[in-house]
């Protein structure tokens, strides 16, 4: 994954500035805390994405479609990328039609409960498949946690939905095999998600293929046990606000 890395901010902040080499301490960061913070997403690019677009603020230079990305930090991943997951989670987001202007109707943070429509998601009826197949007009997301594995290993969130949902499922299942087999945690393994071109009725997109690839090394498992051990029990809010534009692109 280390040699698809594109950009990182645009390049401008991948080299540490002399000057700063012997400078150590977090000053100025002192009130900063987790509740301030979001957590970022490896999105996928396709082609209705704004990061995409020149005129819109969220524009990446030298996205392409069938991209990883990185929501918070811009940087570019590549088709593939191999990750680390640590715990699975799931949400909910009832976007308001485009067309009636947009934005966040009701939202669930587990994907079980919380939002204002009804009491859970399972009751609600924008969660269900309609008789003929429509598709529920409540999007549900499946999220990973997890580290991105490369020359800086990082935390952030796998999400998937629509049709990706299916080859995410097949994965997960997969992984829990080896749980059950070998009665070890989630993080024991490395896994990797390449995106490969597809169509139908909406156009062209890319979809996922999950391979579970090897066993972490030691450092990546502690790793990965330290980032498990902080988000165990807390809510996780996964930055997907801006899927809203990109609601109809099945991925």
């Amino acid at each position: 994954m280390g040699s698809e890395l594109v950009n990182i901010q645009g390049g401008a902040l991948s080299k540490l500035p002399d000057f700063l080499k012997d400078v150590q301490g977090h000053d100025g960061a002192e009130n900063i805390s987790k509740k301030d913070l979001i957590l970022p997403r490896l999105a996928v690019c396709q082609g209705g994405n704004p990061q995409r677009k020149r005129a819109n603020p969220l524009y990446i230079e030298g996205l392409e479609e069938g991209q990883f990305f990185n929501n918070v930090t811009n940087e570019i991943y590549g088709s593939k990328i191999q990750f680390i997951p640590l715990v699975k989670t799931g949400s909910r987001i009832f976007f308001r039609d485009l067309k009636e202007g947009g934005g966040i109707i009701c939202r669930s943070f587990n994907g079980i409960d919380g939002g204002t429509i009804a009491p859970t998601c399972d009751a609600c009826h924008n969660s269900k498949w309609g008789t003929k197949g429509e598709t529920p007009q409540c999007t549900e997301f499946m999220n990973y946690p997890a580290i991105v594995i490369g020359e800086y290993p990082h935390l952030a969130v796998s999400s998937w939905k629509s049709t990706s949902l299916k080859p995410a499922r097949v994965w997960l299942t997969r992984i829990d095999m080896l749980v059950e087999k070998w009665n070890k945690p989630l993080f024991s393994w490395v896994s990797e998600v390449q995106l490969n071109p597809d169509k139908n009725e909406f156009g062209e997109f890319y979809v996922p293929t999950f391979t579970v690839k090897r066993w972490a090394t030691d450092k990546e498992f502690a790793y990965a046990q330290s980032l498990y051990n902080e988000l165990k029990g807390k809510t996780i809010v996964v930055d997907d606000e801006h899927e809203e534009s990109t609601e109809n692109i099945p991925f």
